[in-house]
């Protein structure tokens, strides 16, 4: 690299403040006896407390533009505060999990907007060229013709520097959202002038777009036409097929593959014998995958289907390791077709089974790196895919296990590989011999001595060899070897590498780079996300490139055909033993990976999860206290959370309140965020008096350090009302749900979703009260806000539909009940997967108002739908599936299809005692459906 320019490290660029974000708080309430379905409870837009309506104000400061129209300056400000506690809000609210446009849905709105804005335009193409005479006079002023965008590119170059994910979001949208509440602003007699400037801005902008439709339009609606109906077509009729590769990461073959042609046919012949099971055992870095990855090569056109799964190393649980194979190392799931509404880390991993168990055809699984007995235990126990050949890698063996040993390399193959590597060895063949007697041989030993000699200029195998000498490992065999995968075997790979570590020194940006491939999974990582992970500048690029291709010379890296890199494990260790990882020398990574999982709650929380296995392989090797590491675990914590991983969650939460504890004074905002998220998880855990108890701890800090009127207090109170109306304290819930309410009222203006939210929450609770008038009146007041800020297919506005539906069932309009509850369907169907649980609650919902409108076979057929849902995307014993079942139970009893009644009910019995104590009210509502259904049962 040359000495004009900073190294790859020292350049650097470190990302602002890490946001801590704050974990979804409002929890749905649960399905109860028939009379009631799942309510929407929204949470209080708690993610991202950093950004807020008071830090607005350090972003404007004191930003004056005195060339422009006061007036319109005046405004446009105003109206600027109001779009970002819109769009924040928005930001923020998006995070829920079940937030997702499918394909079909996108491609029916853009051709409906597309029509939407032609027609509009059109409309007022007449009014706008009849304006024309009053155009010309008003741009005699030739003032603000330029303000608006010119104003708004400062107000975005500002932002930029406090926060840049803040300025994507207000480049990408700002511009759209500022026109609604600008004309509420410019309805102040104060602003007339400003009012005339934005209108002939706006007049002319118009026109302008007018001007460019007009030459589209007639191609832009043949277009509608003739492919509006071809593409629902394509997307009805698609077939979900599965790829051949199910996986694309299978490490390629090493450029001389020697010696190991008998190894391939006796692993061929040990897998037609052994009924399609191969355990693969060797010491670590003999060439086990390199096997693996040749029979996968030589007989890829043999099978339908292949996929290849790395194993992590490390602690935790079996399943758990398997369970971040396949979901988080591979996108095995999506080539299966899982669809995207199945998040949950338990659900998706039980649909990946069951894909992988019922997949036709003759395939073949690669299970590469399972080193661990209780994983081998697992695959040997559970893994039981009848049409697949499975071929396992492992330093360790297992009783009962069909296996076939991996050796080194016979003397002439090793000679062979190392000539192949570095020629001159050709004419040393005594000294070549009493190396490789030496290292025993060991295939990844040979590759790195022998391209590090090959790419060293004035170091020959006779310095090699003393160095080695010097460094005692040439008198290795002699030493007792403690290391559990050799215990057979007199060599220590481990030694060789970090005496070839010592002997030829890497340049800075190389060990740099190394640990960065170091703390990261074991898995071929792409450039491209190298490339971010460690912000490299376009500058820097080239001397990057020359990095990586210089470490792959020299063997210490591996390179696929797709410039997918990976660092062997038994590397990855010693790297992390000669340079071990601190916040400081991988604080890149640190601030771009918590970033990313920061970020990605705006979409589908599998947009996000991709960064999980990076993240967690970075916090797990990271062993020291610093508060970057711990907004890292705090953000990965969260996305574990969407996820549906919450032991994960709580594990990840617990590290980054550990080290706050450690670091901060009591009263530290990032305890109280940490301690709310604490709330959150074991809240979805269903230990609500420990979700109580850091509600508590975190609401105790907000209010000593924050104002009263502080948006993260209200936040506090309507977690904690959420608790209490789960525990059933609805006085409780009521009280800090008006307290939360007080504060926005105050702070927010009218049409803020953050109070449509609250007053959503207000809503139920006083539906649970039983106040239904007091319901309906709040729940009026969320809808109007949403309906004025939202989109007419937002997610949030089915959930307020919803809610009204339920209101209104309960008052007995079932009339207007139906008709919400059809609006609430219409927009789930459009925006949401099949199998999301949103849609089977608007069908148990449509069930029940069917059952009061007494058409039972309508009921029966939503309320079927709705179970089939629940039963893909539940375990056996999740409480929606119990009052599914009650649902159905309650149908059956009025068809007086008793036998059908009774065995429905005693399901959702089993399930409420399984997951209730005694005296719980769903279990003491289900005992009293039970003991009604029985004793007609018995009298039939």
């Amino acid at each position: 690299m040359s000495n004009k320019q900073s190294t790859l490290k020292d350049t650097a660029i470190i990302i602002g403040s890490l946001g801590l974000a704050y974990m979804t708080c409002g929890a749905s309430a649960p399905l109860t006896l028939i009379a009631s379905s799942t309510a929407g409870r929204i949470g209080a837009g708690a993610i991202g407390r950093q950004l807020d309506k008071w830090e607005m104000e350090k972003i404007l400061g004191n930003w004056q533009r005195k060339d422009l129209n006061h007036d319109l300056q005046k405004a446009l400000i105003a109206a600027i505060e109001q779009t970002f506690d819109h769009l924040k809000a928005r930001y923020y609210s998006r995070q829920v999990a079940w937030y997702r446009w499918s394909h079909r849905y996108k491609v029916n709105a853009f051709f409906k907007r597309l029509k939407k804005e032609i027609g509009g335009e059109l409309d007022n193409r007449a009014n706008v060229r009849a304006s024309e005479e009053n155009i010309r006079q008003l741009l005699q002023d030739k003032e603000v013709a330029d303000i608006i965008p010119d104003l708004l590119q400062e107000f975005c170059n500002r932002a930029k520097v406090y926060s840049p994910k803040l300025a994507d979001i207000l480049a990408k949208n700002l511009e759209k959202k500022i026109p609604f509440y600008f004309k509420e602003v410019l309805k102040n007699k104060d602003y007339e002038k400003a009012y005339k400037a934005f209108e002939l801005a706006s007049l002319k902008a118009i026109e302008k777009k007018i001007d460019e439709i007009d030459e589209k339009l007639d191609q832009s609606l043949k277009h509608h036409e003739t492919t509006h109906g071809k593409l629902d077509q394509i997307i009805d009729n698609q077939p979900q097929s599965i790829p051949p590769l199910l996986t694309n990461n299978a490490p390629p073959l090493p450029k001389y593959f020697l010696g190991r042609e008998n190894d391939l046919k006796n692993i061929s012949k040990h897998l037609q014998k052994e009924k399609n099971l191969l355990l693969l055992n060797g010491i670590g870095g003999v060439g086990k995958s390199t096997a693996a990855a040749a029979y996968w090569d030589i007989h890829k056109t043999q099978y339908d289907h292949m996929a290849w799964v790395m194993v992590p190393d490390g602690e935790g649980e079996a399943e758990s390791k398997l369970q971040r194979a396949f979901l988080e190392f591979s996108p095995i799931a999506s080539s299966l077709n899982i669809p995207d509404s199945l998040v949950e880390t338990p659900k998706r991993w039980r649909a990946v089974l069951n894909a992988l168990h019922n997949l036709e055809g003759n395939n073949l699984l690669v299970l590469d790196n399972a080193n661990d007995t209780a994983v081998l235990r697992y695959i040997q126990q559970h893994l039981n895919f009848p049409n697949f050949t499975k071929i396992i890698t492992s330093r360790n063996q297992l009783t009962n296990f069909p296996s076939y040993r991996i050796e080194v390399l016979p003397m002439d193959k090793a000679k062979a590989l190392f000539i192949k590597h570095y020629p001159q060895a050709a004419t040393q063949d005594q000294l070549l011999t009493k190396l490789l007697t030496a290292i025993e041989r060991h295939t990844l030993a040979i590759e790195l001595l022998a391209k590090n000699l090959a790419a060293a200029r004035s170091y020959t195998l006779e310095m090699l060899y003393e160095d080695l000498h010097k460094k005692g490992i040439l008198q290795i065999k002699n030493r007792k070897i403690d290391t559990p995968y050799q215990k057979q075997n007199n060599i220590e790979p481990t030694a060789i590498i970090k005496a070839m570590f010592d002997i030829q020194p890497l340049s800075e940006d190389e060990q740099w780079l190394l640990l960065q491939f170091a703390v990261l999974p074991p898995i071929f990582i792409s450039y491209k996300n190298i490339f971010t992970f460690l912000q490299i500048t376009s500058e820097q690029e080239a001397d990057f490139e020359n990095t990586l291709n210089d470490l792959i010379k020299k063997g210490w890296l591996e390179e696929n055909t797709d410039k997918d890199y990976q660092l062997h494990p038994i590397i990855q260790a010693v790297i992390k033993e000669k340079i071990p990882p601190t916040y400081e020398n991988c604080q890149l990574l640190v601030h771009v990976l918590a970033n990313k999982l920061n970020k990605c709650v705006t979409n589908n929380p599998l947009d996000g999860a991709k960064y999980v296995p990076y993240a967690t392989s970075l916090v797990e090797n990271i062993a020291e206290e610093d508060t970057n590491i711990a907004t890292l675990a705090n953000n990965l914590s969260l996305r574990y959370g969407d996820l549906g991983d919450l032991q994960k969650a709580l594990l990840f939460q617990n590290k980054a309140l550990k080290i706050y504890e450690k670091i901060y004074d009591k009263h530290h905002p990032s305890l109280a965020t940490s301690y709310n998220n604490l709330s959150s998880i074991y809240q979805a855990l269903g230990d609500l008096q420990k979700a109580l108890n850091f509600q508590n701890k975190a609401l105790k800090i907000d209010e000593k350090i924050y104002d009263k009127n502080h948006p993260y207090l209200a936040t506090s109170y309507n977690n904690l009302s959420g608790i209490y109306q789960d525990l059933g304290d609805l006085q409780k819930a009521l009280n800090y749900q008006n307290k939360t309410i007080d504060i926005e009222e105050k702070i927010y203006d009218k049409h803020h979703p953050s109070l449509a939210t609250s007053y959503n929450n207000l809503s139920l609770i006083y539906k649970d009260l039983g106040d239904l008038q007091k319901a309906l009146n709040f729940q009026n007041k969320a809808n109007d806000i949403y309906e004025n800020v939202l989109e007419d297919t937002h997610p949030l506005r089915a959930t307020s539909y919803n809610n009204l539906s339920l209101i209104y069932k309960d008052l007995g309009d079932l009339q207007k009940a139906l008709n919400f509850q059809n609006k609430a369907n219409d927009i789930y169907e459009n925006v949401l997967e099949d199998t999301h649980p949103l849609r089977a609650t608007s069908y148990n919902n449509l069930s029940l108002i069917y059952k009061d409108l007494g058409d039972l076979q309508k009921a029966l057929n939503f309320q079927n739908k709705a179970n089939d849902i629940y039963e893909k995307i539940y375990d056996k014993h999740h409480p929606s599936l119990a009052g599914s079942y009650i649902n159905l139970a309650s149908i059956y009893l009025d068809m007086e299809k008793l036998a059908l009644a009774k065995e429905y009910i005693d399901k959702a019995v089993g399930i409420y005692q399984y997951k209730f104590p005694n005296g719980h009210p769903h279990l003491t509502n289900a005992l009293g459906w039970q003991e009604h259904i029985t004793e007609q049962y018995n009298q039939q």
